[in-house]
């Protein structure tokens, strides 16, 4: 698998990244995923010019080619210089788009235009950290993605918690009414929110436990209404599921769900098996009872 770093500082960076994309498709490179788009501070020397102080926004795509890595290479200044990049221009000066080679397999390449993998890759949170939402386990240099990010700050994802439920202790009926929530959702996606937890349980002291059924008919109207938000976006919200019901997760698969957050920590036999035969990534939390008895704390 080959992995690609994108990176906009320049005009709108967001369609930037988005036409980036489409062009690769155009250029025999086949994209499988990506990660989510993140925001980090541009990447100077001490002594760079301050008007080239402009934030970024990167992800990294994943994806396969039959060309031959300087072929690629190639294929990529075509697209940048395509979306206006002046290939000319000083390093580390701003730019509307910047793509990277950063990992090719298990290649290792050292030529006068090109070096695999990246030589500065696991310095830079940019980069290490859109590739630990891809795959934890790659392996750069002889260290995981995931042990390269300890040695960094990474790059925090935002997440927009909604609660599908009247008696939540932070905004207990506050997602009730659909209308209001479509436009604080779609304020939300406009920001950049990179993960939406939507839950439809209360675990405050004393609250109702409710069963699946009724957990899904006050979910489902709110995965739809997300799916239609998101549906024509290039860059999507991760979608996470907050639930301790396997059958309310299954149906859930059917809304494109990315994790599955379940606050008992994964008690449940069932919810195991499904997590092992069909389920995405899982968090999972710690607690005495849900819903919360203060008896047991």
């Amino acid at each position: 698998m080959i992995y690609l770093g994108l990176g906009s500082n320049q005009g709108d960076r967001l369609a930037h990244l988005a036409a980036a994309i489409d062009l690769l498709k155009t250029c025999g490179f086949v994209v499988r995923r990506q990660s989510p788009v993140m925001e980090s501070p541009a990447w100077l020397k001490p002594d760079a010019d301050p008007i080239w102080n402009k934030p970024y926004l990167n992800l990294v795509v994943e994806g396969q080619s039959e060309l031959s890595p300087e072929a690629l290479l190639t294929e990529l200044k075509k697209i940048e210089v395509q979306l206006g990049r002046d290939l000319n221009a000083p390093r580390w000066s701003p730019r509307t788009i910047d793509i990277d080679i950063v990992l090719w397999d298990e290649l290792k390449l050292n030529t006068p235009n090109l070096t695999i993998p990246h030589p500065a890759c696991t310095q830079r949170p940019f980069v290490i950290t859109p590739l630990l939402h891809l795959n934890a386990t790659l392996q750069i240099n002889g260290q995981s993605v995931l042990q390269h990010s300890l040695k960094l700050r990474p790059i925090p994802l935002w997440m927009g918690i909604v609660n599908v439920t009247p008696d939540s202790f932070s905004d207990g009926g506050a997602s009730d009414n659909l209308t209001a929530l479509e436009e604080k959702l779609s304020a939300w996606i406009d920001a950049g929110v990179h993960i939406l937890d939507i839950g439809a349980e209360s675990t405050r002291p004393n609250a109702e436990s409710l069963s699946a059924i009724e957990e899904w008919q006050r979910l489902e109207p709110v995965l739809a209404l997300v799916q239609r938000l998101i549906v024509n976006l290039p860059f999507k919200p991760l979608i996470s599921i907050d639930t301790r019901h396997a059958d309310v997760a299954n149906k859930a698969l059917t809304y494109g769900i990315n994790w599955l957050n379940d606050v008992t920590g994964l008690h449940d036999q069932a919810l195991l098996e499904w997590l092992h035969n069909d389920g995405e990534q899982a968090v999972a939390m710690h607690s005495l009872s849900v819903p919360v008895d203060p008896k047991e704390h």
